[in-house]
């Protein structure tokens, strides 16, 4: 069903989860959460974008759109499971640069999951995890 909105209605969807009733006592009216919509879209690089469809857009963009379904709804923790992991090098820095700068303007605390060695230097800090227990932080 998702695939015939456009970046904009996909982003809302998070953002306006009261006509659903997920989060009753979250603020916000139609008015605040298109700007919110416009917001996050604008912080990944997409506010130009926001009538086209998935389709439509590269892997990075996918991904951008991603960070901005994930975060429209303001969430205090954010988990990233192998957020770059279809994409090539330079577009997964780019992603995770962005994702870094989005979650510090946000104040929100992102746990990223990766196996991708040259995005842990983009970590403010970094575990590791071996056999599910913790063996370096």
């Amino acid at each position: 069903m998702t695939e015939a909105l456009g970046l904009r209605d996909r982003v809302r969807l998070e953002a306006e989860p009261d006509h659903i009733g997920v989060w009753p006592d979250r603020p916000g009216s139609p008015a605040t959460s298109r700007r919110r919509v416009a917001l996050m879209l604008a912080l990944v690089g997409l506010g130009d974008h926001a009538r086209q469809r998935p389709g439509e857009l590269s892997g990075g963009q996918q991904q951008r759109v991603a960070i901005a379904r994930a975060l429209a709804g303001r969430p205090k923790l954010l988990l990233a499971d192998e957020p770059t992991g279809q994409l090539d090098q330079e577009t997964g820095k780019q992603i995770m640069r962005l994702l870094r700068a989005v979650v510090r303007s946000e104040g929100v605390t992102a746990l990223v999951a990766t196996h991708d060695p040259v995005l842990i230097d983009l970590a403010d800090e970094v575990l590791q995890l071996q056999d599910g227990k913790i063996t370096a932080s």
